[in-house]
């Protein structure tokens, strides 16, 4: 799975929209989809859920996912929190809808506000932060820094579209008060504050919802900060054959774990105890490049030699070995 960071995800949109022919709003209707539906997965006895909205576009996708909301019965309760600002064109399409269609929405004006929407908020059964994105560049002061107090405070479940807000997209650790969510639903790509620490301890569980956009716009997206994957268990386990009934560990292949050197050996204990308890029933023979390694890992399945002896029984390494000596 490709990790893409916020300048890269903007262009990805950008394609998608004047390339593909894909309209902003198009692509902000199926973000809101996909909160919705782990709104429902993760949440799956909520009736009401407070949304509070920023003035961009994730404050956007806010007030499309309490559309989507109202539309399939739940009490929706929306606080809009825009410092003054004008929202984004495609956040003020969504809030005519919302309008429109009577979803309840109130504006934050002043720190004055936040008694009432705390106790709206308490009573909810869940928390939905679409303040800020993955785009925010600064740390956030005044009213916004109040509102995430507010959500951190909240007895419900946070759920943060994108991102928790406060934090930014591309940096593994916070620029300033931020969001601590229960899940963040994000969108085609996580970035690298989903997956990099502490940042990504704050985003809770993370869901990656599908913005409806051509695969390989992401596959072959070019980053500025290079190309990034997360490796995660669907894409793992398509490297493992299947093993038939009658099979033998042995018939799987072998695992040798070149790591450590003398005195130096926690990487190699710590790489051979994850294959042990991992994969245990595939490894037949582990080869540890460290002296004494054996020692460390007294009982475990498999074999544990020192270089010397891995040197011998692996002729090629052996003789690369001697090579670069």
């Amino acid at each position: 799975m490709r990790v893409l960071s916020p300048e890269a995800m903007r262009e990805v949109d950008r394609r998608a929209i004047e390339e593909v022919g894909l309209p902003g709003l198009v692509l902000m209707e199926n973000a809101a989809l996909g909160v919705v539906e782990a709104i429902a997965e993760l949440h799956p006895d909520a009736e009401r859920v407070t949304i509070f909205c920023g003035p961009g576009n994730n404050g956007g996708d806010g007030l499309a996912v309490a559309r989507h909301l109202d539309l399939r019965g739940y009490e929706v309760q929306v606080w809009r929190v825009t410092g003054g600002r004008e929202p984004s064109a495609d956040a003020a399409a969504q809030l005519r809808v919302c309008e429109w269609q009577e979803v309840a929405v109130e504006e934050i004006e002043d720190e004055d506000d936040l008694g009432a929407a705390f106790a709206d908020a308490a009573s909810a059964d869940i928390v939905v932060d679409a303040l800020f994105g993955t785009g925010l560049g600064r740390p956030l002061d005044g009213l916004f820094a109040a509102v995430v107090d507010l959500l951190n405070e909240l007895p419900p479940p946070v759920l943060a579209i994108d991102l928790p807000s406060g934090l930014a997209g591309g940096a593994a650790h916070p620029i300033g008060p931020h969001v601590v969510a229960d899940a963040t639903v994000t969108f085609a790509a996580p970035k690298p504050a989903h997956v990099l620490s502490p940042a990504a301890g704050f985003c809770g569980e993370l869901v990656v919802a599908d913005l409806g956009i051509p695969p390989a716009l992401v596959d072959d997206a070019e980053d500025p900060v290079g190309v990034l994957h997360l490796l995660h268990g669907p894409e793992l386990a398509g490297w493992l054959p299947e093993r038939e009934p009658a099979s033998h560990k042995g018939d799987y292949g072998h695992l040798l774990i070149v790591a450590g050197s003398t005195h130096l050996a926690g990487a190699a204990t710590m790489a051979a105890r994850a294959a042990v308890r991992d994969v245990g029933r595939v490894l037949d023979m582990s080869y540890t490049f460290c002296d004494g390694i054996s020692k460390l890992i007294p009982n475990k399945p498999g074999t544990h030699i020192t270089i010397a002896d891995a040197l011998e029984q692996e002729p090629i390494l052996k003789e690369r070995y001697q090579r670069e000596d």
